[in-house]
């Protein structure tokens, strides 16, 4: 079930890129379907997550908090009149924003608290490195880590 899951998290993230490159005021449809796939696909990913056990064990209830938080802040897509117009209130760029604390959230228990990370708050990673602290990966590149906080 891995890369399934992988690629829905990548294409969750390429939605993300286009919300960044294309403005709500330059072309709101595309804008909104780019955010549609990333907050729907990052939902659909937080949700088998936690159905198919995937999660660090000791952070299951945590997992669902974030990801119910996630859905309720959905209200927001049913709030407006007419889906073409931009954010019209306060309320829904906070449900917005929530929306995104939750994935960083999701995201952060589901690298930090696995038992070769639990003990980082905050790791960097660079390309190649010494033989020493260097890896390799299943492409047949290397990668560090420069520093693990």
């Amino acid at each position: 079930y891995e890369y399934p899951l992988l690629i829905l998290s990548i294409a969750a993230f390429v939605g993300l890129s286009v919300v960044g490159c294309v403005d709500e005021k330059a072309n709101i449809l595309v804008h909104s379907i780019a955010a549609g796939v990333f907050f729907g696909g990052f939902d659909i990913y937080m949700f088998l997550r936690m159905i198919l056990n995937a999660f660090p064990a000791g952070y299951k209830c945590q997992g669902w908090i974030v990801f119910l938080l996630s859905l309720l802040s959905k209200q927001r897509f049913f709030m407006r009149s007419d889906p073409e117009t931009i954010h019209t209130t306060n309320y829904e760029v906070i449900l917005e924003w929530t929306n995104t604390c939750c994935i960083v959230c999701f995201m952060y228990m589901e690298v930090f608290k696995l038992p070769n990370t639990a003990n980082f708050f905050l790791m960097v990673l660079g390309h190649g490195g010494s033989p020493s602290t260097a890896g390799a990966d299943e492409s047949g590149g290397s990668y560090s880590r420069i520093g693990g906080y």
